[in-house]
């Protein structure tokens, strides 16, 4: 169950991330607290590095073409497992 739960979150863009937060006025600021750009999903799942570490093993098992937004999150995706992983490990949501 909480696999779908993130799942949806991170599909429909109401997730617990700055950007999301900050437009509903539950977070100060839409900027990741690392990075200073705006902490939206793309950032989370593909770029900040306060997560290198945790990406490197999703990455080490997703080709090198599927490793985008819509590649991990789309409806024929096969790497959803991985992906929940990966946010799980997180600790963002």
């Amino acid at each position: 169950r909480r696999g779908t739960c993130i799942l949806n979150q991170l599909r429909s863009g109401h997730v617990g991330l700055n950007r999301h937060l900050h437009r509903i006025g539950a977070a100060p600021s839409p900027m990741c607290e690392s990075c200073l750009v705006p902490e939206t999903i793309p950032h989370l799942l593909l770029l900040c590095p306060r997560y290198a570490e945790q990406r490197r093993h999703l990455r080490d098992t997703v080709r090198h073409s599927q490793f985008n937004v819509r590649g991990l999150l789309g409806h024929r995706s096969k790497h959803i497992a991985k992906v929940i992983k990966f946010v799980v490990a997180t600790g963002r949501l």
